[in-house]
């Protein structure tokens, strides 16, 4: 390394009342500037609190450090929280989660004559966490001791957990709270033809008596009209009762091997109505029609609704998988590892009164630098049909960032502020309601989404002790508007609705607290009382208040920062 520059010896005038103004001025105008990094976005700033300190003119600067950020929980009502998986539990799974079961549900109202009639594959409970670790590399160089330009690639992975449970009960609990179950692939062929049978059958005896009924009409004398003479009514009724029934029975059971799939569960409530319901319409068609028969309609799943059902397994697609789960992935663990979205920086120091000789430091010291990012959509987003899937970055974008430090004997703060404005990219989501959480709707395309705007306020108190060492205090506020998506095509169903889980995009805030240690020689490597400047700094931050649906998150933050001489010039 080329021999350090020691700096001429400058003393420090202390503020006078023409410098007030100045100092209000810049204080108002950091006060005015806004956020960065939304709550849910895996690439964020290393540290909320970027100090003002200058990179000396003609030296680089290489960061580099680890950003762990986990959650397993959101804010709810009353400021309370609710665990991250609740939005995928439930105690009744069905089509208030997974809307293609509406038809299914809707048949076996009729096969069981009870509109209030309920279809659920019993309890659902999932638990969950989610993990980033953001780890940004950065290249700075300072151009005159004021201008700093630079650029920062973050490398981002992403997981999320999850711990599925389906009608897990207690030792000894053998209440069954499913009324349906998935057919084994293996009897699905054999049942699908029995099912056909029994609706082909069904269809037979509704014609035969509607065309008896029509025959009738004509010669209500006939011989053969003696059974349905004087209960015509009653006839008709039981004639579309039976063609309802065989409607339900094709829709509810299937009648191909690619349809069967949902059954009643054998010895269930449900199953033993469906059978009574059965066994009456057959008497009543024996006796409008005598003879007639039409047999059992025996398919049943005999196991209750399982994690393998759920899931799927050995490439054979479970429920959530299947046409009636709407194509989604398996609730499995979802990884990434991928840059997240590239920046470029640039950053003027506007105000520097501080001390630049290498006595002791005298009176209050302030520092003012604003700077602004440019944000290269670099990052994947997220992928709609995995639930647990989370992007490694917003994509492109544009940011304002300033910084205040003030100084005054062994305190001192910093006070800084973040305004971060997404531009729109290209995803695909569920387009019934644009969901961010929970269920979706399964019905999905490509939209134009655009992350919302943010704003953040960052305050970090400090406490020196000696010149290189402080303890710091971390206070920070983040306001994050709701995404907005552009371009989609009409709904594609106009009677559908938003599932009850799903977390809807929405405008949340949230207030962090936390508390760091930070090693730098650098304010006094440009005192000349440090051979080299190097820094190393350690934080913690938490979510202490939030919105509904925010996340609450937990911050582990370490970053080291290394100077490197590239040309001569003066500090």
């Amino acid at each position: 390394m080329p021999p350090l520059v020691v700096p001429r010896p400058v003393s420090l005038r202390p503020p006078t009342s023409s410098r007030r103004p100045r100092i209000l001025a810049a204080l108002a105008m950091l006060c005015s500037l806004p956020a960065l990094a939304p709550t849910l976005g895996a690439q964020s700033a290393l540290s909320h609190t970027e100090d003002a300190i200058p990179i000396p003119g003609g030296w680089l600067r290489f960061s580099v450090g680890n950003a762990w950020t986990r959650y397993d929980s959101r804010f709810g009502e009353n400021g309370g929280v609710v665990p991250l998986g609740a939005e995928l539990s439930t105690d009744s799974l069905g089509p208030r989660e997974l809307p293609r079961l509406a038809p299914i549900e809707g048949a076996l109202q009729t096969l069981t004559n009870n509109p209030a009639q309920r279809l659920t594959f019993g309890r659902l409970d999932v638990r969950s966490d989610a993990r980033i670790v953001t780890t940004p590399l950065a290249l700075e160089y300072g151009v005159t001791r004021r201008i700093t330009i630079g650029v920062m690639l973050p490398l981002v992975q992403t997981r999320r957990t999850a711990q599925v449970r389906v009608n897990q009960r207690a030792t000894g609990d053998t209440t069954k709270t499913s009324n349906v179950g998935i057919l084994p692939v293996t009897s699905r062929q054999t049942a699908s033809a029995a099912n056909l049978a029994f609706v082909t059958a069904l269809t037979q005896a509704a014609s035969n008596l509607t065309g008896l009924l029509e025959r009738c009409a004509q010669d209500p004398t006939a011989a053969e009209c003696n059974s349905v003479r004087g209960n015509e009514a009653d006839a008709a009724a039981a004639a579309k009762r039976a063609s309802d029934f065989a409607g339900a029975v094709s829709t509810a059971y299937g009648t191909t091997e690619a349809t069967t799939i949902v059954a009643p569960l054998e010895n269930s409530q449900l199953a033993k109505t469906i059978e009574a319901q059965r066994a009456a319409l057959a008497t009543q068609l024996a006796t409008y029609l005598p003879g007639t028969t039409i047999g059992t309609l025996s398919t049943v799943a005999t196991t209750e609704f399982s994690y393998v059902d759920l899931q799927g397994r050995q490439g054979i697609p479970g429920l959530l998988g299947s046409t009636l789960g709407g194509g989604l992935d398996s609730l499995a663990p979802a990884e990434r590892i991928n840059i997240g979205d590239v920046e470029v920086r640039a950053r003027v120091l506007l105000i520097d009164h501080t001390q630049r000789d290498s006595l002791p430091i005298r009176g209050a010291q302030v520092r003012l630098a604003v700077g602004g990012i440019a944000r290269f959509a670099t990052s994947r987003p997220d992928t709609a049909r995995n639930l647990l899937d989370i992007g490694t970055g917003e994509g492109a974008g544009a940011e304002v960032r300033s910084a205040l430090d003030v100084m005054a004997g062994r305190v001192g703060a910093t006070i800084a502020a973040r305004y971060g404005k997404s531009f729109a990219r290209i995803v695909t989501v569920p387009l019934v309601g644009f969901p961010v959480g929970g269920f979706p709707y399964p019905e999905f395309g490509e939209v134009s989404r655009k992350a919302g705007d943010v704003f953040g306020l960052d305050v970090t108190p400090r406490l020196f002790v000696g010149d290189w060492l402080a303890f710091e205090g971390e206070y920070g506020m983040e306001r994050t508007g709701a995404p907005t998506f552009t371009g989609a095509t009409e709904s594609p169903c106009s009677a559908c609705i938003v599932t009850a889980s799903s977390v809807l995009p929405t405008e949340t805030t949230v207030q962090r607290l936390g508390f760091g240690v930070r090693y730098s020689t650098v304010d006094s490597f440009l005192r000349g009382r440090a051979k080299y400047p190097v820094e190393v700094s350690y934080r913690h931050l938490e979510t202490v208040t939030g919105d509904v649906s925010a996340p609450k998150v937990f911050r582990d933050q370490l970053q080291l920062r290394v100077y490197y001489r590239v040309r001569r010039q003066r500090l």
